[in-house]
C-alpha cells in the first residue's frame, strides 16, 4: 500500500516537475521572441531595413502571434519595395489584433512613431477587419436566436413605385393673328357735306377779275380828232 502510494506521489512529482520546466521553457522562448521583435523594431527606425526583416521573420516563423510583428515586417516590406507582400502582413496583423480585444491598446502605442499617409493605410486596415468580425459576430447572433427548422430570410426588397413617364403631346400651333375689325363711323345725327380740299394755286393762271384797262377817251381834248 505505501509503495504504491509513493509510487503515484514519485509520478505527480514527476509530472508537476516536467510542467514546471516546460513552463520555464516556454516563457524563456517568449522573452527571446520578445527581445528579437524587440531588435527587429530598432533596426527598422535605424533604416537597416534588410537586418529588420530578417529579425522579424524569425519572431513570425517561431510561432509569436504578435499583430506589432506583422505590422513592422509590412512596414519593412514597403521600405524593400515589396508593396504587395506588405498588404498581406498588414491584413494578417489586423485579423489577428481583433480577434484579442486587449491587443489594441498594445498595437496603438507600438505604432504611435509611425504617421502620415503609411499611419492612415494602417488605420483602414484595422478598421476593415474590425468591421469584418463585427459582422460575424452579429451573424453568429442572428443564428442563435433563429427557432431551429426556419432558415435564415434575408430582409425583403422594398418595392419601390414604378415611374411613369408623362405621354407627350404635340405643341398647339398658336391661333392665326388677325387685324382687330373695324369699328363703324359714329352717327352724329348732321349730316354736313364734305369740304373740298383746297387744290394748289397755279401762278401761271391769268386772273379772270382782273378786266384789261381802257383807255381814256380824249377825243373832246385832241383837236384833229
Amino acid at each position: 500500500m505505501l509503495s504504491t502510494i509513493a509510487r503515484y506521489s514519485l509520478r505527480s512529482l514527476l509530472l508537476f516537475s516536467c510542467l514546471a520546466v516546460a513552463d520555464i521553457a516556454f516563457c524563456q522562448q517568449d522573452d527571446i521572441l520578445s527581445r528579437i521583435y524587440g531588435m527587429g523594431v530598432h533596426a527598422y527606425f535605424g533604416g537597416d531595413y534588410r537586418q529588420a526583416h530578417e529579425r522579424l521573420t524569425t519572431t513570425i516563423e517561431s510561432g509569436n502571434r504578435d499583430p506589432r510583428a506583422y505590422y513592422f515586417r509590412g512596414l519593412t516590406y514597403q521600405k524593400l519595395g515589396r508593396p504587395e507582400q506588405a498588404k498581406q502582413d498588414f491584413a494578417k496583423a489586423a485579423d489577428i489584433e481583433v480577434q484579442d480585444g486587449n491587443l489594441a491598446d498594445p498595437v496603438s502605442r507600438a505604432l504611435m512613431r509611425i504617421q502620415g499617409p503609411t499611419r492612415l493605410e494602417l488605420e483602414n486596415y484595422r478598421t476593415e477587419a474590425r468591421r469584418k468580425i463585427n459582422k460575424r459576430h452579429g451573424e453568429m447572433d442572428q443564428d442563435r436566436f433563429t427557432p431551429r427548422g426556419k432558415e435564415r430570410q434575408s430582409p425583403e426588397p422594398v418595392l419601390e413605385p414604378e415611374k411613369t413617364t408623362p405621354e407627350k403631346t404635340a405643341p398647339k400651333e398658336p391661333a392665326p393673328d388677325f387685324p382687330p375689325p373695324e369699328e363703324p363711323p359714329v352717327d352724329t345725327g348732321t349730316d354736313e357735306p364734305e369740304k373740298p380740299k383746297d387744290e394748289p394755286e397755279d401762278p401761271f393762271k391769268e386772273d379772270e377779275t382782273d378786266e384789261p384797262e381802257k383807255p381814256e377817251d380824249n377825243s373832246e381834248d385832241n383837236p384833229f380828232g
